[in-house]
């Protein structure tokens, strides 16, 4: 047990916290793909909305785009819930994914355990200091 709590333990920066019940996860999150923020999350009340971002492949889609974006969801039939710090996500066609996220920057940005997913950065947070 010393074991695995020493490996948990190591893993964390001091900018990272676990999910847990003082960080609200609602709210809009932009995904960043490396390069630009093509996507927006919306998460309310157990409802996933995606939107995602009318000037690709040509124009930009920062921040400033997405503060002023006003369209309609390609997606709003997704849920999702958080307990114990796991993510859980039901798509529209029922199926369940279990995601690990982890809280940086004060709340304003999520990584996730598996490496393949893009990071989360709040909408309306301060993400000026975020490493993306």
């Amino acid at each position: 047990m010393f074991l695995s709590l020493s490996i948990f333990t190591c893993c964390f920066s001091e900018n990272q916290e676990e999910i847990d019940d003082s960080i609200e996860i609602e709210g809009n999150w932009l995904v960043y793909n490396g390069t630009t923020f093509n996507q927006m999350i919306e998460l309310s009340n157990g409802s996933m909305k995606l939107y995602g971002c009318t000037n690709l492949p040509d124009g930009e889609c920062d921040v400033v785009f997405w503060r002023s974006f006003d369209g309609d969801p390609y997606s709003d039939c997704q849920t999702y819930s958080i307990e114990d710090n796991t993510f859980t996500r039901t798509n529209c066609v029922v199926n369940v994914f279990l995601e690990y996220p982890t809280y940086e920057c004060d709340g304003n940005k999520i990584t996730w355990r598996d490496d393949s997913k893009f990071n989360w950065l709040r909408l309306n947070g301060d993400i000026d200091n975020c490493n993306l």
